[in-house]
């Protein structure tokens, strides 16, 4: 999409001539004319739970890497030739081989790695901590790898047959009481025995369900107050629902999740704000305020030319704020402006939600704002 505003011929007004182009994630990126055959693959690794693998080998045409820990790994350098076999390496989990196709004229691939595990152990146990509650059955039982979740019986014993890469964790909740416990479980599983079975230590059921309060503010420190977020635009890497408890009001929201340990709760609404994570600490009193800025969904690169009475002028200033009725209400999207060069001519990315207005300034002439939206 492309705006063009016309320079006005008034001498000492400043008109601004605007290019611009929203930056957008690309899965390939084409070659320069006339550089280099080689091609580099790059992805992440997860496990099957979703989870981000780190230090995992991956090889593709004679070259190998690892994954960092973010489970995201880039091999470059790869010879082009059609197709060339990706493979993932690391122990606990199946060996990983798939074949990539490399585009003509692109110098990047991308291909995401899913490792499934290789070991399988099947646990036994039971709760305990249970005088309270009126039926020991049809606790929930799940593993911190993923897989099927399994009920208590009537004497609140369980049996669940997990699949891992080594140590992992079982947890139980009942979420109208909110209690959780969970345990830990090292199984005696190996390369050369991938099947193993293990009996728990009792889970120790607990009162772990966690209030504060969520303030959400843009990347300035206003406050996200409209569009207003709901439940599922909350997440908490404790695997439990985030709920809102009461009355939100100008991106104040009162939440609560159930937690056995400190946890991150993520906010993205989806096509609105982007995505935020913050760190509660389980220590942490009840009812403690945290603070989470969403990030501005768009980025729009801005390019164009400041002429005045069709004469281009160098050093001029050129400067974004969000759309308003009046000077006084706009606000400032970027935190420094950026001069013309001795062209005339400028470049600037502007991280907005919304409408905006550009305008540039020099000492000598009238500034004129342009207002400027994306859909």
């Amino acid at each position: 999409m492309k705006h063009f505003i016309s320079p006005f011929s008034a001498a000492g007004l400043l008109a601004v001539m605007i290019i611009s182009s929203c930056e957008l994630p690309a899965e390939a990126v084409p070659d320069p004319p006339g550089k280099s055959r080689s091609t580099s693959i790059r992805g992440i690794v997860e496990n099957p739970a979703g989870k981000p693998v780190e230090g995992v080998q991956l090889s593709a045409g004679g070259v190998s890497v690892r994954s960092d820990k973010w489970g995201e790994f880039t091999i470059k350098g790869v010879a082009r030739i059609g197709t060339v076999t990706l493979s993932a390496k690391k122990a606990g989990y199946k060996d990983y081989s798939e074949s990539v196709a490399l585009r003509p004229g692109w110098r990047a691939a991308t291909h995401d790695v899913p490792l499934a595990y290789a070991y399988k152990t099947t646990v036994r146990g039971a709760l305990s901590g249970l005088e309270d509650l009126d039926k020991k059955s049809g606790i929930p039982i799940k593993s911190s790898t993923g897989g099927e979740t399994v009920l208590t019986d009537a004497e609140g014993k369980y049996t669940i047959e997990v699949e891992h890469a080594g140590e992992f964790t079982l947890s139980a909740v009942v979420p109208d009481k909110g209690l959780i416990g969970k345990t830990t479980i090292t199984p005696a599983t190996t390369a050369e025995k991938p099947v193993s079975e293990e009996t728990a230590d009792p889970i120790e059921l607990e009162e772990a369900l966690r209030s504060f309060t969520l303030v959400l503010n843009d990347p300035l420190g206003n406050a996200v107050t409209s569009p207003v977020y709901t439940e599922d635009d909350f997440e908490s890497s404790s695997g439990f629902p985030v709920k809102i408890k009461g009355t939100v009001t100008n991106g104040i929201y009162p939440l609560q999740v159930i937690a056995v340990e400190s946890f991150k709760v993520t906010a993205a609404a989806k096509d609105l704000f982007g995505e935020s994570s913050l760190e509660v600490k389980y220590s942490d009193d009840d009812g403690k305020r945290y603070e989470l800025r969403v990030p501005y969904q768009y980025s729009t690169t801005l390019e164009g030319m400041v002429k005045a009475g069709g004469t281009s002028i160098a050093g001029a200033t050129i400067t974004a704020a969000s759309h308003g009725s009046g000077a006084e209400e706009r606000r400032a999207l970027i935190t420094r402006s950026r001069p013309t060069d001795s062209a005339g001519k400028y470049r600037i990315v502007v991280n907005h939600q919304g409408p905006f207005t550009i305008q540039a300034e020099k000492r000598g002439y009238k500034s004129y704002p342009h207002e400027f939206s994306m859909e």
